[in-house]
C-alpha cells in the first residue's frame, strides 16, 4: 500500500467513509501521533491524547485553560420557572441576545427576570444534581474537568445515573473523551465505553454529550482548541528543552581541536582535557599539549543566537490569543498600563467566558433539563436554566456619568461605584443632583425666592 493509500486509509477508514472510532482497544490507543487531512497535506490533526499530554506537561498550555476552566467552575447557575410557555422562549432569547450584544451582566439579567415574572426554584432536581457534582468529585472539580476536557479534545460527556430518591439524575462521572471507543451509529445506536479494561455499551439518553463541532466532521468527534494549536504548544516545548540543554551542556562542543592524532591519541587527549577542565573549580586553567598541527576552534552560540526566548515568546503568544486570554490575566504586563489592567476582566469574562457558558447553558437547557423526571414533558418544560454572568459592571462608565450628569443617577447607584452598602430605599431610590445647585426642596430656597427685591419679577427657583 503506497503513502497516500494508507493517509487516506488512516483518516477515512477502509471502507471509505469517516471513521468514528478514537483508538483501538490496547497498544493502539496509546500512540500519540498525526494524521493527514484529505487533500490538505500540510495541516495535521493532532489526536486527543497528545492535547491532553499537553495540558499535562505543557506550561504555556496549561495556563490559559487554568484560567478558563476555574472561572467557569466559579460560576453559579440557576433554575428559574415562567409562568407559560411562551414566556420561558420569551426570556431564553433575551438572554442569549445580552450574550451576542456583549451586554450579559447580573444587573441585565436581573432586568430579563424581573420583567418576564420569572421565578427562581432553589428544589429543582436539576440544582441538586449540579450542587452534588460527580460521585467522585466536589461539585467545582467536576466542572473544572468538563471544561478542561472540551478545552483539550472538544469533548465532554456526562455519565447520568438515575436515583429517585433525589427526584431525578444525577450525575455520576464525567467520562474521559479517551475512553470513548465507539460513537452511536444507525446500526450501532450506543456508546462504547472502556471501563477498567473492559468495554461496555452505554446509551445515549444516558451520556450526554457536549463537543466543539468539528466542521470537517460535524457527525463525529469534536475538536478541541488546544489540538488545533498543537503546533505552537510543541514549538514551545522543543525550544524550552532546547534551552534546557543549553544550559547544561550548551547542546553542542565547547570546541573543536584538530591535528595529526591518531585514534587513540586523540582520544587520550580528550580524556586529558575533559579531566582537567570540566567543572567550574577548574576554570580559568591553560592547558599546554604537544603535537604536530594542532589547531583549536572555539564553538560558541549563546541562547540570543537562537533566538529561544523571542522564539518562545511567540509560541505562547499564539496559545495564550487562542484562548481569547488577555496577557495581564497571566501575570504578562510588560507593555500593559492601568487602563489595560483593568479591561483584562472585561474581556475574558464577555468574549471568552461568556461563549463557553452559553454553549453549556443551552446544553442544560436543551438536553439535561428534559431528562428530569419521568413526567418531563409535562413537569418541567417552563423551566429555564441560566447562569449568574461573570461579566463586571463598567464601574468606569458609571463614574463618567456620574461626574457629567450626576441627576441621572439615583444615590443607591452612586454608592455602588464605590463599593459601599445600600441605603434606605426612600432615600436610596432618589436621584441625586448637581452640588453646584442647590436642590429648594432639601436645601432650603435661596434668598432671592424668599425675599425678591423686585415684586414684578418671579422668584429665583433652584433646578432640580
Amino acid at each position: 500500500m503506497g503513502f497516500w493509500a494508507k493517509a487516506f486509509t488512516s483518516v477515512f477508514g477502509a471502507s471509505g467513509g469517516p471513521t468514528k472510532t478514537i483508538g483501538q482497544v490496547g497498544q493502539a490507543s496509546d500512540q500519540v501521533g498525526w494524521r493527514l487531512l484529505s487533500g490538505q497535506s500540510g495541516n495535521v490533526v493532532r489526536n486527543q491524547k497528545a492535547a491532553l499530554n499537553a495540558y499535562v506537561s505543557a506550561g504555556a498550555a496549561r495556563a490559559p485553560i487554568d484560567v478558563i476552566a476555574h472561572s467557569i467552575a466559579s460560576v453559579n447557575w440557576r433554575v428559574y420557572r415562567a409562568k407559560t410557555k411562551q414566556v420561558q422562549r420569551k426570556a431564553t432569547k433575551e438572554f442569549a441576545a445580552l450574550s451576542a450584544a456583549g451586554q450579559r451582566t447580573l444587573k441585565s439579567q436581573e432586568e430579563v427576570v424581573k420583567e418576564n415574572q420569572l421565578e427562581q426554584v432553589h428544589d429543582h432536581p436539576l440544582v441538586a444534581a449540579m450542587d452534588r457534582g460527580a460521585i467522585q468529585w466536589t461539585a467545582f472539580d467536576a466542572a473544572k474537568l468538563a471544561a478542561v476536557y472540551l478545552e483539550t479534545t472538544g469533548n465532554v460527556f456526562y455519565r447520568l445515573d438515575r436515583f429517585e430518591l433525589h427526584g431525578g439524575p444525577t450525575i455520576s462521572d464525567i467520562v474521559n473523551p479517551l475512553d470513548i471507543k465507539q460513537y452511536p451509529t444507525k446500526k450501532r445506536p450506543f456508546f462504547e465505553v472502556r471501563e477498567n479494561d473492559v468495554i461496555v455499551k452505554i446509551a445515549p439518553e444516558q451520556l450526554i454529550w457536549c463537543r466543539d463541532l468539528n466542521p470537517l466532521d460535524p457527525s463525529g468527534p469534536g475538536f478541541g482548541r488546544l489540538q488545533t494549536l498543537m503546533e505552537d504548544v510543541e514549538g514551545d516545548e522543543a525550544a524550552a528543552e532546547t534551552q534546557r540543554y543549553k544550559f547544561l551542556n550548551h547542546a553542542r562542543p565547547d570546541m573543536l581541536i584538530t591535528g595529526k592524532l591518531s585514534t587513540a591519541e586523540a582520544d587520550r587527549a580528550e580524556l586529558k582535557f575533559n579531566d582537567k577542565h570540566r567543572g567550574p573549580q577548574n576554570a580559568g586553567k591553560i592547558h599546554v599539549t604537544s603535537g604536530e598541527n594542532i589547531d583549536i576552534h572555539p564553538l560558541e552560540q549563546s541562547v540570543v543566537d537562537l533566538a529561544i526566548v523571542e522564539h518562545r515568546k511567540f509560541n505562547r503568544e499564539n496559545v495564550r490569543g487562542g484562548f481569547t486570554v488577555p496577557p495581564e490575566i497571566l501575570g504578562i504586563i510588560d507593555s500593559s498600563n492601568r487602563a489595560t489592567i483593568d479591561a483584562a476582566s472585561m474581556i475574558l469574562s464577555m468574549w471568552s467566558l461568556v461563549p463557553r457558558l452559553d454553549q453549556k447553558e443551552d446544553l442544560l437547557n436543551h438536553k439535561l433539563l428534559p431528562s428530569m423526571g419521568p413526567a418531563a414533558v409535562s413537569r418541567f418544560d417552563k423551566y429555564i436554566v441560566a447562569y449568574d454572568s461573570p461579566v463586571p459592571d463598567d464601574w468606569e462608565r458609571g463614574i463618567s456619568l456620574l461626574a457629567k450628569a450626576p441627576s441621572a443617577v439615583k444615590v443607591n447607584e452612586a454608592r455602588s461605584f464605590g463599593g459601599l452598602e445600600p441605603v434606605d430605599a426612600e432615600l436610596g431610590e432618589q436621584f441625586l443632583t448637581d452640588p453646584r445647585i442647590l436642590a429648594a426642596s432639601h436645601m432650603g430656597a435661596p434668598e432671592e425666592e424668599r425675599a425678591p427685591k423686585n415684586g414684578n419679577k418671579k422668584p429665583l427657583r433652584a433646578i432640580p
